[in-house]
């Protein structure tokens, strides 16, 4: 059984941790009911919800929350997009990769990516429709500048908390 951790920021930046519970499977159905769990005790005025590529979860958070964007974690899609590059030149094309995400703008962000993907498409062409494809899912971030970036551009928040957990339980 996998536990699911929803959390969320403010406009000031401030974290808070909305819900912790027990997931006995990962569907649009399971993550609707929790969305409207958390209406139900006051949860309004979703901008974004950021999250991995689950189509459940998108589909559910989409229709949940009219109108929010939703951000692919850049972290999770890194990993999808280098499962297609071979061991050797891992490090240096992550390295290359990751500075999409680091510009300061969404124009210089679109910019770099193009240029990269135009570098890369012959060598890696699943790495790159893979990046094509999810690209401007993963930049939602940045229309949201009033907060800061590395807070909403992915869940590493939750992964730290997670392996956290997971380390120091005497159960685990």
């Amino acid at each position: 059984m996998a536990v699911r951790v929803v959390t969320g920021i403010h406009l000031e930046g401030k974290r808070a941790i909305l819900a912790v519970e027990p997931m006995y499977e990962e569907s649009a159905a399971t993550y609707t009911k929790v969305f409207d769990q958390l209406k139900e005790r006051g949860l309004e005025n979703v901008w974004l919800v950021v999250s991995d590529a689950h189509k459940g979860l998108v589909k559910a958070a989409r229709e949940a929350f009219l109108g929010c964007s939703w951000q692919r974690c850049k972290v999770h899609f890194m990993r999808n997009i280098l499962a297609h590059v071979s061991g050797k030149n891992k490090k240096s094309f992550a390295a290359k990769l990751k500075q999409i995400w680091l510009q300061p703008d969404y124009e210089s962000a679109q910019k770099y990516a193009n240029t990269f993907m135009n570098d890369h498409e012959v060598q890696y062409p699943q790495a790159i429709s893979l990046l094509e494809e999810g690209l401007e899912e993963s930049l939602q971030f940045f229309s949201f500048q009033e907060i800061d970036a590395r807070k909403i551009s992915s869940t590493n928040l939750l992964e730290r908390l997670i392996s956290y957990l997971h380390n120091t339980s005497p159960d685990c």
